[in-house]
């Protein structure tokens, strides 16, 4: 046991004395300007000379940068090593009576600073020893002022900036005393921040209120907002935060009349800022006031037009928004590009309408809204309604009654006439204001009520001229009577037209001489036969009068013409033969007793039923000759006569005549 201690005595001092035999780097230090200061111990105690080894990066071996033959010379400069900017690596060699003794071989700390972006520098550095457990002491040296920045266990840090210094250097230490390396960046920021997009300028509460998105610089610090004058641009204020995307000009307030373009610019923490260009500018869209037109019943709408490029990439139209009596906006219509002004030809009577103009490029992600304009649609009521009740005659004249709309505008009602049928030509013969009542009713005194039937329309028109027709046109009744082959009276109306509901029916009445009309019959056709006898015991007249009663809940009336008809008064004879060619009775034609004529008619038909003569001139009677100037050959033929008397009474015959030659 004691021999087996002795020998592990001796091997262990054997051990010690040949690793003190080898010599030691204790320091490397890199300055500022690359410089490596070496520092060392030398142990052998039987030393002759020593060497400093040396190779960077770029040289593939070891050269000797540095001899001495002192044991005591253990420290050395390499002034050219340029340790700041590529790798080195140092040992020590030592020559001995003994032999060659070699330190370890240590790479200096090699600190490399990158700038990662305008705020923030990556710092890297390498370890002395392999699996090295040390803390590493950080210093940043800032216009001549180090400091210590941090301490890390690893071999990176990244350091933000918050100032726009223009040099920073760095250095490391490690807590194995002497260890250390310098590095310096340069750190000036001149480049200029992205752009924000500046993508809406609106008019809000009387205000100008501009809008954009957030810069995507890192260091974007706020913005500014510049306005356009003749000479330049002009700072309207500073937004001291990148976050804040909105500023509000309330120095502005004629937004409606006056144009002015904005530039919204990044700022960032070293002062550079987002150049001026026109895809940065907006400006406000001038907004005229509304023109109400009440008689095309539309709004007019219209704008100062923006160039095609105001708004980038391309001017996609305008949208056209409206609030409709306090009501949320909402759109009516999009104008295109090369519009200046819109129709906006839907308002409501009396709704309030708030309108403005919006402004947008082609993707619609940018935009700029004008100032409102509001207007009272004050339109006039048109009218609604406005028919004829009835056209009645009476004394002589029409009498007309409309029914009509009370509620509307200032309206004025035309009355029209036609003589010649429902697709004759009318002619405005009065013009009427409303009275206030539903019924407005007027006479019409320019007629010959015994011998012609009336068409009558009405059209309502309001402060506009706008024409409202009558749904119906009403005819007036013209009543005539005569007498058929049994020498009963036959009367013949025309139909009334014009009930809103309809016709009913007809109600006869007839009087004789002076007496009171009595009501005889009703009838729903136009045609009615008096075959009363007594009455041919009265030596004066006959007079009828018929009346359309209306079929709705009005009952309205329309009355005809009151027609006489002369019971002996007058008389009409044929002679039975005449001879053309003879010195007497060689005409034929009616001849009247007590009749003042007013129409006549007299047709000559031969065996065949072909008409030969025809006249319709009073006293005119047949020759016996044909259209030609022949005589007609002697025989039978017919006669057709009509005729109808001043009264209006109406006398036809049909008979034979002989012609003699």
């Amino acid at each position: 046991m004691k021999r087996f201690c002795f020998l592990l005595i001796i091997n262990v001092l054997i051990l010690n004395t040949l690793v003190a035999q080898n010599p030691s780097i204790q320091c490397l230090s890199v300055s500022e300007e690359g410089i490596v200061h070496l520092s060392w111990i030398n142990y052998p105690t039987d030393f002759i000379s020593g060497e400093v080894y040396y190779k960077n990066e770029n040289t593939p071996i070891f050269s000797v940068m540095h001899s001495f033959d002192n044991v005591f010379d253990t420290s050395w400069n390499h002034v050219d090593a340029g340790a700041n900017y590529q790798k080195t690596w140092y040992y020590i060699k030592n020559e001995t009576a003994s032999g060659t003794f070699i330190s370890d071989t240590l790479q200096t700390y090699f600190l490399e600073a990158n700038l990662l972006d305008d705020t923030h520098i990556e710092l890297t550095w390498n370890q002395l020893y392999e699996n090295e457990a040390t803390l590493y002491s950080i210093y940043r040296e800032q216009q001549g002022v180090w400091e210590r920045i941090a301490v890390s266990d690893t071999t990176f840090y990244i350091d933000l900036l918050d100032n726009c210094a223009d040099n920073f250097r760095y250095r490391i230490h490690s807590d194995i005393e002497c260890y250390s390396s310098n590095n310096s960046i340069q750190q000036h920021d001149d480049n200029a921040p992205s752009a924000p997009i500046f993508d809406s300028v609106s008019i809000v509460n009387n205000q100008v209120l501009l809008g954009w998105q957030r810069s995507t610089s890192d260091d974007a610090a706020g913005y500014r907002i510049l306005k356009q004058q003749p000479l330049g641009w002009d700072v309207v204020m500073e937004i001291n935060s990148p976050d804040i995307l909105f500023a509000v000009d309330t120095f502005f307030t004629d937004f409606c009349t006056t144009e002015r373009i904005y530039c919204v610019i990044t700022i960032d923490r070293c002062g550079n800022s987002t150049p001026i260009n026109e895809a940065q500018q907006r400006h406000n869209l001038i907004f005229h006031p509304v023109a109400l037109n009440i008689c095309e019943k539309s709004i007019l709408l219209s704008w100062s037009p923006f160039a095609m490029y105001d708004l980038a990439p391309q001017l996609g139209g305008y949208r056209i928004l409206y609030s409709q009596d306090g009501g949320p906006f909402q759109l009516d219509n999009i104008a295109p590009p090369n519009a200046s002004s819109y129709i906006f030809d839907h308002p409501e009577r009396n709704s309030h309408y708030i309108f403005k103009i919006q402004a947008v490029n082609n993707t619609f992600n940018k935009s700029s809204t004008s100032c409102e304009h509001s207007v009272f649609a004050a339109l006039p009521k048109e009218p609604e309604f406005g028919y004829i009740r009835y056209a009645s005659v009476q004394n002589g004249f029409v009498d007309l009654c409309f029914e009509v709309d009370t509620q509307a505008s200032s309206p004025t009602y035309e009355i029209r006439r036609s003589e010649t049928g429902i697709d004759g030509s009318f002619q405005t013969i009065q013009t009427l204001q409303p009275s206030g009542t539903p019924l407005l009713c007027t006479t019409d005194s320019m007629v010959d009520v015994n011998h012609y039937s009336y068409f009558y329309q009405l059209h309502s028109l309001d402060s506009c001229s706008h024409i409202l027709e009558a749904p119906l046109i009403a005819r007036s009744i013209l009543l005539t009577t005569e007498t058929n082959t049994q020498s009963d009276i036959e009367l013949h109306w025309t139909g009334y037209d014009g009930f809103l509901e309809g016709t009913n029916k007809y109600l006869i009445y007839r009087k004789i001489d002076n007496d009171t009309f009595v009501f005889i019959a009703e009838t729903n056709d136009i045609v009615y036969i008096d075959d009363s006898r007594e009455a041919e015991n009265y030596q004066n007249s006959l007079w009828y009068w018929v009346a359309a009663v209306s079929d709705g809940m009005t009952s309205d009336t329309a009355w005809s013409n009151p027609t006489q008809f002369l019971m002996r008064s007058f008389d009409v004879f044929f002679p039975n033969a005449f001879k053309p060619k003879g010195d007497i009775n060689n005409i034929f034609r009616p001849i009247f007793v007590g009749i003042n004529v007013k129409s006549y008619q007299f047709i000559i038909y031969n065996r065949w039923g072909t008409p030969i003569f025809s006249t319709e001139t009073q006293g005119e009677g047949w020759d016996g000759k044909t259209s030609n100037g022949q005589y007609c050959e002697a025989g039978t033929y017919t006669f057709q006569f009509l005729m109808t008397d001043q009264s209006g009474n109406r006398y036809q015959k049909t008979g034979f005549v002989v012609l003699l030659l």
